[in-house]
């Protein structure tokens, strides 16, 4: 399930939480955005991770969406402890889990 990313403010205050072993996964997007429904549809497959979502529409993000340079989107982060990959686009289930495994593995 995911939780809503309101503003710039805890959005900054996620990123410092250290989560210990559990991946984090951030989605940058927007309601009108069928690709952004199905991306979440399979992250929602995805077992022991914690998920978050920001609607790039609201002007809170304005500077964020400009400083991580999201032109497409849907926009994912990847985090695991101090480490993180990004993609662009729909992805499968199974890519996204491949994803995972290789941020890990990269320790």
């Amino acid at each position: 399930m995911k939780t809503i990313i309101k503003n710039k403010k805890s959005y900054d205050a996620i990123r410092k939480i250290d989560f210990g072993d559990k991946v984090v996964i951030i989605t940058f997007g927007t309601d009108w955005c069928d690709s952004c429904k199905k991306l979440e549809k399979e992250i929602e497959l995805i077992d022991n991770i914690l998920y978050y979502n920001l609607d790039i529409s609201n002007e809170e993000f304005i500077d964020l969406v400009e400083e991580k340079e999201v032109f497409k989107i849907p926009y994912t982060e990847i985090i695991y402890k101090n480490k993180s990959i990004s993609f662009t686009g729909l992805k499968s289930k199974d890519n996204i889990l491949t994803k995972i495994k290789i941020l890990i593995s990269s320790e």
